[in-house]
């Protein structure tokens, strides 16, 4: 694998094994495997990394690092830990209920390598085939409860045109990828409890 191809993936877990698992199986059945994935385990009990132990060793894949984190609980803060772990050129940051597609991991360094971005983030996509649960989720991404993350605004105008932009301050959290450079000049605002923006 060319050097520019080479990316850490992080997924911050906390209780949520099950989700957890499935997010892992996409990750490793990827057109692209990460060079390392670094779980931080924010739990109290064993659920979480007996679940990446056995998935990891199911799928033969050795190059990964559980951190347990339950002094320092957070989203952020947990992105925080992983930073010293990371040693490729690239990071992958995934919430652990993200489900990816084969050729992401190759679209999305790819783009980033491509425009010499510092990061992009992607669009969650979820809940396309139920219009049950969907009408709930645009109910509270646009409607009583409205989301004002840039990409929910917009995202319907990215799907359609593919815009790329070059000036923004923040990502919305979920699904980012970041050149691993910039995280020796900035960390994750460890304020937000969640991540709305990084």
């Amino acid at each position: 694998m060319k050097t520019h191809k080479k990316f850490t993936v992080v997924v911050c877990t906390y209780k949520r094994e099950k989700l957890l698992k499935r997010c892992l199986i996409k990750i490793l059945n990827n057109d692209f495997r990460p060079s390392k994935i670094i779980i931080i385990d924010q739990n109290t009990d064993k659920k979480s990394y007996s679940t990446c132990k056995r998935i990891f060793k199911k799928y033969k894949f050795n190059k990964f690092k559980i951190l347990k984190n339950i002094h320092k609980i957070g989203l952020t803060k947990s992105k925080n830990i992983s930073l010293k772990y990371i040693k490729t050129k690239y990071v992958v940051f995934l919430d652990d209920d993200i489900l990816i597609s084969k050729k992401f991991f190759k679209n999305l360094i790819d783009l980033i390598f491509s425009k010499k971005a510092h990061g992009v983030c992607g669009v969650i996509t979820n809940l396309k085939n139920n219009k049950i649960k969907n009408f709930f989720y645009y109910l509270t991404n646009f409607g009583a409860y409205k989301d004002n993350r840039f990409y929910f605004q917009n995202y319907k105008k990215y799907l359609k045109k593919n815009i790329y932009h070059k000036k923004i301050k923040s990502l919305p959290g979920g699904i980012t990828c970041f050149n691993s450079s910039i995280f020796s000049k900035i960390k994750f605002d460890d304020k937000y409890i969640t991540h709305n923006y990084e």
